[in-house]
């Protein structure tokens, strides 16, 4: 039999949500860290497939386990955004149970938590989510995640913004490939 995951989080940055909030969902978790260029990459991706999958049977979250940087994580959220729940593991007990080594590393979990597959942001596409949850997108989402912030749809926010973050200041990094 396979393990059954639950998502662990101490706590929510864009959304009051419960602490089940997958139960009975397929999840897409995107573990990520503030250090790691790649991770915040793949936000604009990520959030345009939450765009097209979003719905009551599809969940995506981001989650990070670096407590003590919530200022900067909020920074680089409201810079580059993640439209799916945002969340913060203190405890590390999602990161443990998933035995997280290497950044980013996204998983899909079934509706009872059992783990469908494990990779990188830039591997998770359409046909992906298609083969591993039997979900098509949706012509008429609803973001059952969050409310879209106002504003960051100009051309500016399609790039990955690091200044003012206290790493590799002046630089905009395209997340084209």
């Amino acid at each position: 039999a396979q393990p059954q995951y639950e998502v662990a989080f101490s706590e929510s940055l864009n959304a009051d949500i419960p602490k089940d909030f997958f139960s009975g969902k397929y999840v897409i978790l995107d573990f990520w860290q503030t250090w790691c260029a790649p991770c915040i990459a793949s936000f604009e991706e990520t959030s345009e497939l939450i765009a097209k999958y979003n719905s009551e049977e599809i969940v995506f979250a981001n989650i990070t386990n670096e407590t003590t940087k919530i200022d900067r994580i909020k920074r680089i959220l409201d810079m580059n955004p993640f439209d799916g729940y945002q969340l913060i593991d203190a405890n590390n007990q999602t990161f443990t149970q998933f035995k997280v080594m290497a950044f980013p590393t996204v998983v899909i979990l079934d509706k009872t938590g059992a783990l469908l597959w494990r990779g990188f942001p830039r591997n998770l596409n359409e046909a992906l989510i298609l083969e591993k949850t039997g979900i098509a997108p949706s012509l008429h989402p609803t973001n059952n995640n969050k409310e879209k912030k106002d504003g960051n749809n100009d051309e500016s926010s399609k790039k990955i913004k690091m200044d003012g973050l206290g790493f590799m200041s002046g630089f905009e990094l395209s997340s084209s490939t």
